[in-house]
């Protein structure tokens, strides 16, 4: 009897170990066929749709511990190779779903899909962007700008006044394109339209765009929007986010020392009033109080590229571009258990200092101060994400450290420095001229 009592509280000891462990950190679901990349992914009802660049559209019914493929309908440039999927809108049972080569429309969860291109110009438009609200659907286009449909799809108007174009001359004619349609949301009675000089704003329908970009000082691209209540989070390239509450007449910066006021936000994920934003490299951060806090909820995912995140039940699903896949994590694990008050970081502006190279002397100096003895990742990032160097991966001890990294044979550009202490981050940016 003694031995049993002891055989099952050893399995039970196991099986708690063994669900602390699973839902301690990021999951990463079932892998996609031929090793896609997924390009985007959304959650309805109880499912998971995800789109990759070359084997078309993924569900899953089980939070992405399996996916099956769900194709029909959907146009192919080879046999075996399906047209890239870049964007996903869903309106009650209708999924929507922009590709290169239109919109498409599938009712019945991906059995079959319907292309829906009446009054697109080009019926292999490529559509990058999606936005839904009600029956007022939204598409942004590859170099023809936005198209609006009031009926879910069935007809489209291009809508695109007010919108900059831009001129390419090919060394024969010159062609005129829209910038960069990198984002659309619908807030109220407003859409707003992220492109690659700012934002654009207009009525519900479309009909005209005008700038609204008081508050935006030097910043370009507009990559990704948030909506909740009446609060507009919007991402940028380099820029971290800014909130507007007053329908997108200002914006205001919302990072504190721990996000980083250089970051590039890739995708932002709403689950409530909580806000979820990838930062590329920079990992994921959450905040429920319209970012006057963040707080870094990346742990396993710390060094991987973030392109893409969705909410559906009670998970959050990150998609990596870098090492391609679908990682999932509960909601309650991080809304109920973060710490959302400020984190204090391991250096405060004053104690962390790069001294930037010169004409004379190539070397950057990175210096820092550790309050006690702790783990320290000391890494360099192009703009783009890509690692450059890992100048340090080890135990410190406490007090004051300063790390070299010679730049000598680094093209000029600006680079971003990243530095993880146990559970505190620190991002800077670094100019290198020639």
């Amino acid at each position: 009897m003694k031995k049993m009592l002891m055989q099952f509280a050893l399995g039970i000891g196991l099986m708690i170990l063994f669900t602390h462990s699973a839902m301690s950190e990021w999951v990463e679901c079932d892998t996609f066929a031929n090793g896609s990349m997924v390009s985007a992914i959304i959650g309805s009802s109880d499912n998971i749709f995800a789109g990759t660049t070359g084997s078309g559209i993924f569900i899953s019914t089980n939070n992405g511990d399996s996916w099956a493929t769900v194709n029909t309908g959907l146009p192919r440039y080879f046999s075996s190779q399906c047209e890239p999927v870049y964007a996903f809108a869903v309106s009650g049972n209708n999924i929507f779903a922009g590709i290169d080569g239109g919109v498409f429309l599938t009712s019945n969860n991906g059995t079959s899909w319907a292309e829906l291109n009446n009054g697109v110009a080009y019926p292999d438009t490529t559509v990058k962007v999606l936005a839904v609200s009600g029956n007022n659907l939204y598409a942004g286009s590859f170099a023809f700008g936005i198209y609006y449909s009031a009926n879910n799809g069935t007809s489209w108007n291009a809508v695109n006044a007010g919108i900059p174009k831009f001129s390419y001359n090919n060394g024969y004619y010159t062609e005129s394109f829209y910038l960069g349609i990198n984002a659309i949301a619908v807030c109220g009675s407003n859409v707003f339209v992220g492109t690659d000089t700012g934002i654009y704003r207009s009525s519900i329908n479309g009909g005209s765009w005008s700038a609204a970009n008081n508050g935006l000082i030097n910043i370009n691209r507009i990559n990704s929007f948030a909506v909740t209540g009446n609060n507009i989070f919007v991402g940028t390239q380099n820029s971290g986010t800014l909130l507007s509450t007053d329908n997108g007449d200002s914006w205001s910066p919302i990072n504190d020392s721990l996000f980083g006021y250089d970051t590039t936000i890739t995708a932002f994920a709403v689950s409530g009033n909580n806000v979820f934003a990838s930062t590329g490299h920079m990992g994921i951060f959450l905040t429920t109080n319209k970012g006057t806090s963040w707080s870094d909820i990346s742990t396993s995912l710390l060094d991987s590229y973030i392109s893409s995140l969705a909410v559906n039940g009670d998970y959050l699903f990150a998609v990596t571009s870098d090492k391609p896949g679908v990682w999932r994590r509960p909601l309650s694990e991080m809304i109920g258990a973060t710490n959302l008050k400020p984190q204090s970081v391991i250096a405060s502006r004053e104690y962390f200092k790069i001294h930037s190279p010169s004409h004379i002397n190539p070397n950057i100096s990175i210096e820092f101060s550790l309050p006690h003895s702790d783990k320290v990742s000391l890494k360099i990032y192009s703009l783009s994400g890509h690692e450059i160097a890992s100048l340090v991966n080890k135990n410190l001890n406490a007090g004051t450290h300063s790390i070299s990294w010679n730049t000598r044979n680094l093209a000029a550009g600006c680079y971003t420095v990243r530095m993880q202490a146990g559970a505190n981050t620190y991002v800077k940016s670094i100019p290198i001229t020639r």
